[in-house]
């Protein structure tokens, strides 16, 4: 671009010279023409109040005017440079015309005598004789070629001049477009010339464009690596979850399988096989409910439980728990209670009852012998909520965050003792987030705990 627009300067300076040139040469020769002219009519108005009688023939070499001396036919009766009677008649001559009808003319035109450009100048007189005065004059094209040499010298220098002059305007015209090149990523574009203010905003809009492009690229690449690493967390969860299960189910296996054993090679004694057949019963039931709570988990997880949304009441719900909860709380010496007021639940009453049974269950499992478990059923402006406080062993802080992972467990010894799972818990945290329920843990060590799941107004 900077090579074309030096170019383009370079030859318009050119062009502009040469015409400049040629007009300044054209308007030079007509002042010439017009003081030529100017001088012979002055010569002329001399001459016709002198005798010319008298006049002598001149060389055209003297650089005088030619004076010729006309009658009104035309005859030729005095001539400085030729010999009037070797001339041919001029009447016919366009200057000599001019003069008979107006009283003077004007002609320009290469003499038949002399062979050489002249100006001529006709002037009538008052005896009807026509005076007239004639000049020699170069063409237009013999003074170009005299005047070609200094011509040269003053076109060559002027041109350098309009090189330079070029080049300091070809920088001063692109160094706004480089500067503006180097600013090319910014959306503020200003334009350095009010022509290319369209371009500007169109590439500002551009600009913009590629920017939104590359934040939202920026976004879903912080999308993808948040994906996988949740995406690695979830195998690192799933190889956990399948380790934990697999030992988890191997424990109860293995207790009905070694008393199965016992029994079955007649080593249980007298009387003990009641007792075998209790403990195989009990680990089987351990490990239906363990089936179970997997099972359910794993609907959870995979969105696999279709919803059946109705108005459920969390009092009836919490009541019916209490009641099935009942003998196990007995065992213990346990006893409920239920407080609060009625909370409506928009959602699958199925979900609901196993959220609460999980809390009534847990508090049931890990309290003291003689303790209470309190649920407590809230609608404070509008937003349903179930407590479930125990007096139990209480949580201590640095487990609180975990208590909701799948088979963990604070106490391992007695959390088995107790028969839970250890998937109570994680099952509560999967149907509160389905309902985007959020969860409060208060625990005090040696005192009890409180759970609070908070639902949507």
């Amino acid at each position: 671009m900077k090579r074309k627009i030096y170019r383009y300067l370079c030859l318009i300076s050119m062009f502009v010279l040469g015409i400049t040139a040629l007009a300044s040469l054209f308007f030079f020769y007509r002042i010439l023409l017009e003081q030529v002219r100017h001088d012979l009519r002055a010569e002329a108005r001399l001459l016709c109040r002198l005798d010319l009688s008298s006049i002598a023939l001149l060389p055209a070499e003297t650089g005088v005017s030619r004076v010729t001396l006309v009658d009104p036919t035309g005859a030729v009766l005095l001539d400085t440079q030729a010999e009037q009677e070797a001339m041919e008649n001029h009447g016919d001559r366009r200057e000599i015309r001019a003069a008979l009808a107006s009283g003077e003319g004007w002609a320009l035109r290469r003499s038949g005598t002399l062979g050489r450009v002249m100006v001529y100048y006709a002037l009538r007189q008052d005896d009807g004789r026509v005076l007239r005065l004639s000049r020699r004059i170069d063409t237009l094209w013999m003074i170009l070629l005299r005047a070609l040499p200094l011509f040269a010298i003053l076109y060559g220098g002027l041109f350098i001049g309009c090189r330079a002059a070029a080049s300091v305007l070809t920088r001063r015209i692109i160094l706004p477009m480089g500067q503006l090149v180097d600013r090319l990523d910014s959306v503020d574009l200003i334009p350095p010339y009010p022509e290319l203010a369209p371009f500007i905003s169109a590439l500002a809009e551009k600009n913009q464009g590629l920017q939104d492009q590359m934040a939202q690229l920026q976004r879903q690449k912080a999308e993808m690596e948040q994906l996988t690493a949740d995406m690695e967390k979830a195998g690192n969860i799933r190889r956990e979850f399948t380790a934990n299960v697999s030992h988890e189910l191997k424990t109860p296996l293995t207790t009905i399988r070694g008393y199965a054993e016992l029994i079955a090679n007649g080593m249980a004694g007298e009387g003990k096989e009641r007792e075998f057949a209790g403990k195989i019963e009990r680990e089987s039931l351990r490990l239906l409910s363990l089936i179970t709570d997997i099972l359910k988990l794993s609907e959870l997880e995979n969105f696999l439980v279709p919803p059946e949304e109705e108005n459920c009441s969390l009092w009836e719900i919490a009541a019916e728990c209490i009641e099935s909860l009942t003998p196990l709380a007995k065992e213990k010496n346990l006893h409920f209670e239920l407080t609060g007021e009625d909370a409506i639940v928009r959602g699958d009453r199925g979900l609901l009852e196993q959220l609460v049974r999980n809390l009534c269950d847990n508090g049931v499992r890990y309290n003291r012998e003689g303790g209470s478990v309190r649920v407590s059923i809230t609608a404070e402006s509008g937003v349903p909520s179930v407590t479930v406080a125990d007096t139990g062993i209480g949580i201590p802080p640095e487990h609180q965050n975990r208590i909701f992972e799948r088979f963990y467990r604070v106490d391992k010894s007695r959390s088995k003792a107790s028969g839970g799972t250890g998937l109570g818990l994680a099952i509560v945290k999967h149907i509160a987030e389905k309902y985007r329920a959020e969860i409060t843990v208060t625990s005090v060590v040696g005192e009890g705990t409180a759970i609070t799941v908070t639902f949507p107004s």
